[in-house]
């Protein structure tokens, strides 16, 4: 079981990204079965990192960000210590 509030579920988010391709805007998914929202990137770190870095390496406008650049820019975003963050019991 799991005890947690739901933050967004998975239909609205597939929903937006819908009207956002539908108004001309690429979007990306990937899906994790195994985590909740908000807890991916404290399951799978290493593959969240990298969908977020290849997302904005193909929305760069020729002025290219290096790989460890964004990477660490990733890493700063998400520098929130992970005791502060609620932790899913099963």
């Amino acid at each position: 079981m799991i005890a947690m509030f739901q933050v967004c579920s998975a239909e609205s988010i597939e929903a937006f990204a819908t009207i956002q391709e539908q108004r001309g805007a690429q979007t990306a998914h990937h899906v994790w079965k195994d985590s909740l929202h908000c807890q991916h990137y404290r399951s799978h770190s290493d593959e969240y990192e990298q969908h977020c870095i290849d997302f904005v390496l193909r929305r760069s406008d020729g002025d290219s960000p290096t790989k460890a650049s964004v990477s660490m820019s990733a890493l700063e975003l998400c520098s929130e210590p992970q005791s502060a963050l609620p932790v899913a019991s099963s």
